[in-house]
C-alpha cells in the first residue's frame, strides 16, 4: 500500500509539474505561438511539421490542439491542414520520452529536482509584477516538479520487483499491457506520464522491452480519450478533429502492434541500439512517423472523409462563433469579422426580399450570387429570417462581452467598437424597411405607380445593392471604396429627395389620393433611413477591415 501511495504521490507531482511548466510557456509566448502557427499551417506539410515542432518544443500537444481548433472553426486554416497539426503533434510528444529517457535514467536528479523548483518556486512567488519572470519562473518550477515526481515514480517502480513474482508477470503477455496501458492513459489523461511509467519499468527490470513497447502503444491509443470526450459537445468541426485523431492512433498504433513489435528485437540488433531505454522512445518515434508517411499523402482526402460526420444541426444561425473559443484571440477576432460579414449577407439578402428586387436580376459574379441565394432556407418566412438576423446580432454583441474579460489591447477596443457599430446599422436597416412592408406593398400596387415611373426606386436601389456585394467580397483600395460609399450616400440622398418632390407634386395635382400620400412619404423615408443604415454599416465594415489588419 505504502509503495502505491509512493507512486501516485510521485504521478500527481510529475502531472502537476507538466501543468506548471504547459501554462508558463503559454504565458511566455501566447500570441507568438498562435501568429506562428497561423503562418505555418498554410500549406498541408507545413501543418504536418509545425504540429511536430512546436509541440516538441512546448510538450503540450493539448495546448497546440486547443489553438489549432480555434483556427480551423474561425475558418482560418481548413480542415485537412487542421488534421496536419493533429497529427504532426502526435509526433512532437514523443520527444518528452526523448528527454526522459536522457535526463531522467542518465543524471542524478534528486540533487537537481529541489533546488530548482524550490528557487524558481521562491521568485515565483515573490516576483508576481513583472510578468515575464513570473513566467519564467512558472517554467522552471514545472520542471523541476516533472523531475521531482520522476524520481519518485522510478524509486517506487525500482521496489516493485521484489513485491511481484515472476510467474505472476510472465501470465501478461503484449495485449494484455496494451490494454493496461490504454486503460491508464485514459485514467491519467497523459501519455507523457504512462510513457515515464513505462521507462521505470523497464528500467527497473520489472517489464521486458517488448511489454514496455506494448505499454506505450495501449497509451498512444489512451490518448485520444482526452480529445474524444472534450469534444462530444463541441462544434461539427472539433469532432471531426477529434474523429482525425482517433482513426489515425488506432490505425497506427494496431500497424504497430501486429506488425513492428514482433520485429523490435531484430529492428534495434540491426540499428545496433542497445540501451532498452533508447530502443522504447525510438519504437514511440518510429511508428508515429510511419503513420505520418501512411496519412499525410493522402491529407486532403482523409479530411473530405471526415467532413462527411458530425454535420451541425445547432438551431442557432451564427456561421462562426459557436464553433470558437475566447481564449485564442487572434482565432476569435477572424470568427468575429467573418460572422459581422456573414450578417451582412443576410442583411443584404433580407431587404432585397423585402423591396422585391430579384437577386438574378442584380450583375453579381456567381460567387455572390451563391452567397446570397444561401443566407436562409427558402421555406422561411420573413419574419424568421428577421430574427434569425437578430439572434446573429445577439450573438456578436454576447461573444465580444466574453472577449472584454480579457485584457485587450487599444487596437482591440477599436476594433470591437467599429464591429459592433457595422451589426447595429445593418440590422437598423432591415427593420427601417421591415416597418414599412405593407406600405412598400402598397406602392407596389397602386394604380398611379404605371402612370407615375418617377415612384419607381428600383433602379437606383438594384445598382446600391451590387456595390455592397462587391464591397463585401473584393479587396480595393482605400479611395475606391471611398468613392463608391460616397456615391452611394449622395445617390440614396438624391432618390429620397426626388421621390419626396414627386409625392407631394402629384398630391398637389390630385393625382395621389390622401389615404395614399402619407403612405408614399413613409416608405419613401423608411427607404432613405434603410440606405443611410446600411452604408453606415459598410463604412464601419472598412474600419474593421483596417483595424483587424494592424491586429494581425
Amino acid at each position: 500500500m505504502t509503495l502505491t501511495i509512493h507512486l501516485l504521490l510521485g504521478l500527481g507531482i510529475f502531472l502537476f509539474g507538466m501543468h506548471q511548466l504547459e501554462k508558463g510557456l503559454a504565458r511566455l509566448g501566447d500570441e507568438r505561438i498562435k501568429q506562428l502557427i497561423a503562418r505555418l499551417t498554410r500549406h498541408p506539410v507545413q501543418s504536418v511539421l509545425a504540429g511536430t515542432l512546436i509541440t516538441a518544443i512546448l510538450q503540450s500537444s493539448s495546448m497546440v490542439s486547443l489553438i489549432v481548433l480555434a483556427f480551423a472553426s474561425a475558418g482560418m486554416i481548413p480542415l485537412f491542414n487542421a488534421v496536419g497539426v493533429i497529427l504532426g503533434a502526435n509526433l512532437g510528444t514523443t520527444m518528452t520520452g526523448w528527454i526522459v529517457a536522457t535526463l531522467g535514467f542518465k543524471l542524478d536528479l534528486e540533487g537537481i529536482a529541489l533546488p530548482l523548483f524550490g528557487l524558481s518556486a521562491l521568485v515565483w512567488v515573490f516576483i508576481d509584477r513583472r510578468p515575464k519572470i513570473h513566467a519564467t519562473a512558472q517554467v522552471f518550477l514545472g520542471f523541476g516538479l516533472l523531475l521531482f515526481g520522476l524520481v519518485q515514480m522510478k524509486e517506487a517502480v525500482e521496489e516493485l520487483p521484489k513485491l511481484l513474482s515472476d510467474d505472476l508477470m510472465s501470465q501478461l503477455n503484449a495485449p494484455m499491457f496494451l490494454l493496461l496501458g490504454l486503460v491508464m492513459t485514459a485514467i491519467i489523461r497523459s501519455s507523457s506520464a504512462m510513457m515515464m511509467i513505462a521507462l521505470s519499468a523497464l528500467d527497473s527490470g520489472l517489464i521486458d522491452l517488448s511489454s514496455a513497447a506494448a505499454l506505450v502503444i495501449g497509451a498512444d491509443i489512451g490518448t485520444t480519450s482526452t480529445t474524444a470526450l472534450g469534444a462530444l459537445k463541441g462544434s461539427a468541426i472539433s469532432r471531426q478533429l477529434a474523429m482525425s485523431h482517433v482513426v489515425y492512433n488506432v490505425v497506427v498504433d494496431v500497424v504497430a502492434f501486429l506488425l513492428m513489435l514482433p520485429l523490435l528485437p531484430q529492428a534495434l540488433a540491426w540499428l545496433g541500439v542497445t540501451d532498452q531505454l533508447y530502443g522504447l522512445v525510438l519504437f514511440h518515434s518510429s511508428f508515429n512517423l510511419l503513420g505520418l508517411f501512411l496519412f499525410v499523402p493522402f491529407l486532403k482526402q482523409y479530411a473530405r472523409w471526415l467532413e462527411g460526420f458530425f454535420q451541425d444541426k445547432r438551431s442557432t444561425p451564427t456561421r462562426y462563433l459557436h464553433a470558437v473559443e475566447t481564449r485564442v484571440l487572434q482565432a476569435a477576432n477572424t470568427a468575429l469579422l467573418k460572422e459581422l460579414e456573414w450578417l451582412l449577407w443576410r442583411a443584404l439578402s433580407l431587404n432585397l426580399r423585402n423591396l422585391k428586387i430579384d437577386p438574378q436580376s442584380l450583375q453579381l459574379t456567381p460567387a455572390q450570387q451563391t452567397q446570397l441565394q444561401d443566407c436562409f432556407a427558402a421555406e422561411m418566412s420573413f419574419e424568421q429570417r428577421y430574427r434569425d438576423n437578430k439572434r446573429i446580432e445577439g450573438a456578436i454583441h454576447q461573444f465580444i462581452g466574453k472577449l472584454q474579460f480579457q485584457p485587450v489591447s487599444e487596437v482591440q477596443v477599436r476594433f470591437l467598437n467599429h464591429l459592433t457599430t457595422a451589426a447595429r446599422e445593418a440590422i437598423y436597416s432591415t427593420k427601417a424597411l421591415k416597418d414599412v412592408r405593407e406600405d412598400l406593398l402598397r406602392v407596389r400596387h397602386a394604380e398611379r405607380r404605371e402612370q407615375n415611373p418617377e415612384f419607381d426606386y428600383l433602379g437606383t436601389l438594384t445598382r446600391q445593392y451590387e456595390l455592397f456585394c462587391e464591397l463585401l467580397t473584393q479587396a480595393h483600395k482605400e479611395d475606391y471604396i471611398q468613392r463608391r460609399l460616397n456615391w452611394m450616400r449622395e445617390a440614396n440622398k438624391q432618390l429620397h429627395q426626388r421621390l419626396h418632390q414627386s409625392i407631394l407634386e402629384h398630391s398637389r395635382n390630385h393625382e395621389v389620393p390622401d389615404d395614399e400620400l402619407a403612405t408614399l412619404l413613409n416608405a419613401n423615408r423608411e427607404i432613405w433611413h434603410s440606405g443611410l443604415n446600411m452604408i453606415e454599416a459598410f463604412v464601419a465594415l472598412h474600419k474593421c477591415r483596417v483595424v483587424f489588419a494592424e491586429l494581425v
